[in-house]
């Protein structure tokens, strides 16, 4: 792994093209980002997002720009783990700012976030919603690599959710394992790995994804409040959770 900085820039506009098709509508990324060209899936097409880098190191920062164009459906993916390294006292930094137009669909699916010993990092998510968009937003922060259980230094993750430019959801996560007891039973207790889901999508029938909830054998909640659902999932493999939110069939 290269131990200079890296400052890296990926920008994504898709729309609906005339034959029907969600098609790329521009692109612009530095290495080590790249944009993968869409696969069709029915009605929505699939962009994964790569990096062909070992992981994140001190200093490394990412900026990402997506706008899904009018009516466009797409379901972002990457792919491979977002692994972030020893930042040696300092920390490594991911900002995206995502633009869901009038009637258009994401599913915003990354792979899981994986913090290796005395790594810090940085994440801060904006996402703007406008009229009958609709978003399903998941993550997964893997706290435990190669061994190490909460060895990790620091982990910020910031989620701001803009309907019509008014914020309806905010979320700011900060853990920091040297000063909390990631292990009480009102945090992680005996996991290592958790899952987040939002949803913004008044298409979701609520009762049949409440009883897969209540049939699963994870350790899972749901709740619902304005208009947004929000899952959370807790297990000690990633690829369980990976399974878990698949076989919610969201979308």
């Amino acid at each position: 792994m290269s131990s200079f900085a890296q400052e890296s820039i990926l920008k994504l506009k898709t729309k609906k093209g005339l034959n029907g098709k969600n098609i790329i509508d521009g692109m612009f990324f530095t290495p080590p980002l790249k944009i993968i060209s869409p696969l069709e899936d029915g009605d929505m097409a699939e962009i994964m997002l790569i990096s062909v880098s070992a992981g994140l190191l001190k200093d490394d920062k990412q900026d990402i720009a997506i706008h899904i164009g009018k009516e466009s459906k797409i379901r972002l993916t990457s792919q491979s783990y977002e692994k972030i390294h020893d930042t040696q006292g300092g920390y490594a930094s991911k900002q995206t700012q995502i633009i869901v137009e009038e009637n258009a669909f994401l599913d915003y699916a990354p792979l899981p976030t994986l913090l290796f010993k005395n790594a810090s990092f940085k994440n801060t998510m904006d996402i703007y919603l406008y009229k009958n968009a609709k978003l399903h937003y998941s993550e997964i922060l893997c706290a435990r690599a190669c061994g190490e259980i909460f060895d990790f230094l620091e982990f910020r993750s910031k989620v701001c959710i803009y309907k019509d430019n008014n914020l309806v959801f905010f979320e700011n996560m900060h853990l920091k394992p040297a000063e909390m007891d990631l292990q009480n039973p009102c945090l992680f207790d005996e996991y290592t790995h958790i899952l987040s889901i939002i949803i913004f999508d008044d298409t979701i029938n609520i009762q049949s994804l409440e009883q897969k909830i209540q049939n699963s054998s994870l350790n899972v909640g749901i709740s619902t409040n304005n208009g947004v659902i929000i899952i959370r999932a807790l297990d000690n493999q990633s690829e369980r959770l990976l399974q878990f939110k698949q076989d919610l069939a969201l979308s």
